[in-house]
């Protein structure tokens, strides 16, 4: 056919998609022009049946009767839709500056065709029980989304639309047919192919999101100024949704392999990225068990290492779930002991029989040993162990770096089991308390806190009194907003946990491994950051001295000025012991005192820690600054 009747017959057919003509919609679709003149005046044509100004109100969005009310409108649209889409698709091997041409031709139409794309990609969501039509929007408009983004849409951060169409990957990724009861009865679960085919474009779509820096961010705005409770709360209930659908498609028959791999990886990037930009976000999630359960549901999958080339579907969710640093206390504390008793420590267990595993990020043993300190975590490890078959175990028994973090997690657990009752806080924050009082610190005090701050307490009102016209006075109202602040970012330590730490220096000091330590003025100072715990051999200067690597004084508050006075005073009756720890985006800085006791029959003389009986405990947790924005 010569050029002229060739053109003759395309303008023909595009009168026909003008008029909305079925037919002539298909024969488009059928004979895409492969000129871009031509192919510019078709997407044109086609954008032209989806105006903005038509698109129905977002609170008719969900109404069933809707499309019976211009039916033939919305068969033209939706079939404009997946036309556009097809030419799309036909054009993706273009090179770039074709590619900018046809995004510069969409542009002035984009919010349209985002908007009705979204549109009837939300009113499929709304249940059918047909696998292929409760997935048809969805998937149209997330392929849709996927191309414009290909097209070049994203690499224009201030493209008005592009915060549209992140807005639209987040809603696709929530709209899902499944994701009801009476759907999930009726429809039989998807297979892994149907998975690959209907839900991974849409997984994709968020993932291209986060994955850029400038959409991710878009995305964190979004949903860190949405005020919708409703709508924050079925954004974090679809990681645990997505979390279930890939399982059920994957996991049937335990079976891992790459595509098993990937679609799992993408829901966790997803989680990991936009919990990086949304701290709303990431505290929902974090009061969830979605990454416990993103484990659980691969902990006991086939294990295919390394060297059969295969990646090992537990061991890459592991790094994931489980990073090498906590960028917040809340999930140190709340999500890594459901984490833990999901899998984890089998699944670090289970590599450590692997030589030719390879850790980049270092041995994830040692991730689990720095917050061992934790009364919870360490709980949640021995429950872990005390579960794992004894087969494992006796594997595991040659192993020596599982044997230093079992010999250690045993300690604690026996120095813990030893703590006073759950319901007991015996503790004092009167420094003068000795002299004012026969009580016993961690055996026959009940402390009663501040009404105010919340943030000391003591065993009575003389107690309180002494203390309140030395330090709290000044402190109370500071305290007070320290307290809710670090409440509200999950990095409280109750005054149980603090009675703890109590517990747990006085079992250091007392341990047989404790080097003999003569001058009645040196501080012992624990380093729990570090594998095997770093001591350090401190006096009062150095104490006083001590900064952060932040630059922060870490002793400089007057309450702590006034112990390590005493001390200096009263060394050779008072000792001082105390830790550092990480704790979230804080670093915990414990300072525990201590009134020394004649040494019994058989104990050396030099020994002075022989007997310590507990006179209270200082706790500062201090923020990070690179945690400023967390």
């Amino acid at each position: 056919m010569d050029a002229s009747n060739w053109t003759r017959r395309f303008n023909l057919l595009l009168d026909g998609v003008k008029r909305g003509s079925s037919p002539h919609f298909e024969k488009l679709d059928e004979e895409w022009p492969i000129d871009i003149g031509q192919a510019s005046q078709a997407f044109l044509v086609l954008l032209d049946h989806l105006k903005l100004e038509d698109v129905p109100a977002l609170h008719r969005w969900n109404h069933f009767g809707l499309e019976n009310a211009d039916p033939a409108s919305n068969l033209k649209r939706r079939t404009a839709i997946q036309v556009t889409l097809s030419g799309l698709a036909k054009m993706s091997t273009s090179d770039d500056a074709t590619k900018a041409h046809v995004l510069e031709v969409l542009e002035p139409h984009l919010s349209g065709l985002i908007s009705w794309t979204t549109f009837f990609a939300r009113r499929s969501a709304i249940p059918s029980f047909e696998l292929p039509k409760a997935y048809a929007g969805t998937y149209y408009a997330s392929w849709m989304l996927r191309r414009l983004m290909e097209y070049g849409v994203s690499k224009h951060s201030d493209n008005p639309c592009l915060p549209q169409l992140v807005d639209s990957a987040l809603n696709l990724w929530m709209w899902d047919p499944m994701d009801t009861e009476l759907a999930s009865r009726r429809v039989p679960p998807l297979s892994a192919f149907n998975y690959q085919k209907y839900i991974e474009p849409t997984n994709h779509l968020l993932f291209l999101c986060t994955l850029d820096l400038g959409t991710r961010r878009i995305a964190g705005e979004r949903i860190n100024s949405f005020r919708n409770k409703e709508w924050r709360q079925q954004l974090t209930h679809c990681f645990n949704f997505r979390c279930e659908q890939w399982a059920k498609a994957f996991m049937k028959d335990n079976k891992g392999g790459m595509e098993a791999i990937t679609g799992q990886f993408k829901i966790l990037y997803v989680y990991q990225a936009l919990i990086s930009v949304s701290p709303v976000l990431r505290k929902s999630i974090s009061k969830t068990p979605f990454l416990s359960k993103a484990l659980g549901m691969v902990a006991e999958a086939t294990l295919a290492w390394p060297n059969t080339e295969e990646l090992c579907l537990p061991v890459e969710t592991m790094d994931i779930v489980f990073p090498s640093h906590f960028p917040s206390a809340h999930p140190m504390v709340h999500s890594l002991p459901r984490i833990i008793k999901s899998g984890l420590l089998e699944v670090i267990a289970n590599t450590h029989l692997v030589p030719s595993i390879k850790w980049p990020d270092g041995n994830p043993l040692w991730r689990v040993y720095r917050t061992l300190y934790h009364p919870r975590v360490c709980d949640a490890v021995a429950s872990a162990i005390d579960a794992m078959p004894d087969t494992t175990l006796k594997a595991l028994s040659s192993n020596p770096e599982w044997k230093k973090f079992q010999g250690v997690a045993g300690d604690l657990r026996n120095i813990y089991a030893a703590a006073p009752p759950q319901n007991e806080v015996p503790l004092c924050d009167n420094l003068q308390h000795s002299s004012m009082s026969q009580q016993v610190i961690l055996k026959d005090t009940k402390g009663v806190q501040c009404s105010w701050c919340h943030t000391t307490v003591y065993c009575s009102r003389e107690c309180q009194q002494k203390d309140w016209d030395l330090f709290h006075k000044a402190e109370c109202p500071a305290k007070r907003v320290e307290r809710i602040d670090r409440q509200l970012r999950g990095g409280w330590v109750s005054h149980r946990t603090r009675s703890l730490f109590l517990v747990l220096l006085r079992a250091l000091l007392l341990h047989p491994g404790m080097p003999n330590i003569e001058d009645p003025l040196t501080i012992p100072w624990f380093d729990l950051r570090t594998y095997p715990h770093g001591i350090h051999q401190l006096d009062v200067e150095d104490m006083h001295n001590q900064v952060t690597d932040y630059g922060e004084d870490t002793f400089g508050d007057a309450r702590s000025k006034a112990i390590l006075d005493e001390f200096a005073e009263k060394g050779g009756t008072v000792r001082l012991a105390g830790f550092i720890a990480e704790f979230g985006e804080y670093h915990i800085f414990t300072l525990a005192r201590f009134r020394r006791v004649e040494p019994g029959l058989g104990v050396a003389p030099g020994v002075w820690h022989s007997g310590l009986i507990p006179l209270g405990v200082h706790v500062r947790v201090l923020r990070r600054p690179f945690s400023v924005n967390l």
